[in-house]
């Protein structure tokens, strides 16, 4: 049911989990703030002024928000800050400029970026440091940086087991198309997908749904890639038949049509073989516990203690499966799998609970 569990499942192209696992609603979050904020910032961008005060302040919400959500939002300032160079450059790229374009246009990303920074402080050095915790130490390494390149093209696009070769090859050609198309939307999904995935390239077993945000950068640029070919197609059969713009509609219909059948059929596969069942699955374990809960003849007072002296879980998830059960967000609900109590503790509890056999047991 976590995040980092479910991460290191192969079969998740297509990202089904954001739709059926709990554990990714903070990606969902995350992703939710962090396309709001830069579809704000930039809507006001694209009118060619500044952002007045109250924007600034509108801006820095969302992005704060994002932040709150999930790590993955610190490269937000960074891909806005690409935006203002890539639409909005310094006239010259003397000392002089740079130092204009710095307080002017980037100026609101700098800001987005020191919420970034103070974000990334807490995370590796703040009182309950997620960074310290075994789950999130980062590797610096050729072999996590190709292994996560590796799992992303097998998950976002059923690319599986690419060789380093193979991996280099794509890059490459992404990188021409951005940089050599001349067209400045490329560029900046460009960076969406490099600077993306950072915050969890070098964590252990991060793919699938955790790949939501740059997932956004590489389904655009393939469909800007892809309208360009359709519409170079269709303007080529124009010319040569009759009635040009019905032909060039009919052309574009029917090569969208085609991409949507074969996409299908490349995805039916793996649907059928893989992704239904580990979803089927999913959450039996979770579904056990509601059972075994059901079961037992208890009816907690609100503002009580019930502790649990052991459980199937053994994380967190039992705690919150236990308020929900028994609807009521006053309980205080201990786990001595997680957190070990003193008996003057537990005599406090109005329910301890023990787990023997594959069931749950009411000791009192």
């Amino acid at each position: 049911m976590t995040g980092v569990q479910t991460c290191a499942l192969p079969i998740y192209g297509g990202i089904p989990a954001l739709y059926y696992d709990t554990g990714f609603i903070y990606d969902i979050l995350c992703c939710f703030f962090y396309l709001a904020a830069a579809a704000f910032y930039i809507r006001i961008r694209t009118r060619g002024g500044p952002l007045r005060a109250v924007e600034t302040a509108g801006f820095l919400v969302l992005t704060l928000c994002a932040l709150n959500s999930k790590e993955m939002a610190v490269t937000l300032p960074v891909v806005l800050l690409a935006y203002e160079w890539i639409y909005h450059p310094p006239a010259h790229r003397g000392p002089r400029d740079l130092l204009i374009w710095l307080r002017g246009p980037a100026r609101t990303p700098l800001l987005a970026a020191g919420l970034a920074l103070l974000s990334v402080y807490g995370i590796f050095f703040g009182s309950q440091a997620l960074a310290r915790q075994p789950a999130y130490v980062l590797e610096f390494s050729l072999a996590r940086l190709v292994g996560s390149q590796r799992n992303a093209f097998g998950d976002l696009f059923f690319l599986h087991n690419l060789s380093v070769m193979a991996i280099a090859a794509i890059w490459l050609a992404v990188t021409w198309l951005a940089w050599f198309s001349r067209l400045p939307v490329l560029g900046l999904c460009w960076v969406v997908m490099v600077v993306g995935p950072l915050p969890v390239e070098f964590l252990e077993n991060r793919s699938g749904a955790c790949l939501y945000i740059p997932l956004v950068g590489w389904t655009i640029f393939a469909a800007v890639i892809f309208i360009g070919l359709a519409s170079g197609i269709a303007a080529l059969f124009g010319a040569i038949l009759p009635r040009r713009r019905l032909v060039s509609g009919l052309v574009v219909a029917v090569l969208v049509a085609a991409a949507v059948v074969f996409w299908w059929r490349h995805n039916l596969p793996y649907r059928n073989g893989y992704t239904n069942h580990a979803l089927a699955d999913m959450g039996a374990d979770i579904a056990l516990v509601i059972q075994q809960l059901e079961a037992l003849p208890i009816q907690p007072r609100p503002h009580t203690v019930v502790a649990f002296l052991d459980d199937p879980l053994h994380t967190f998830d039992m705690a919150h499966i236990a308020r929900l059960f028994f609807h009521d967000r006053s309980l205080t609900i201990w786990q001595e799998a997680a957190a070990r109590h003193t008996p003057q503790d537990l005599s406090r509890a109005e329910h301890l609970i023990d787990y023997r056999d594959g069931r749950f047991l009411a000791i009192r």
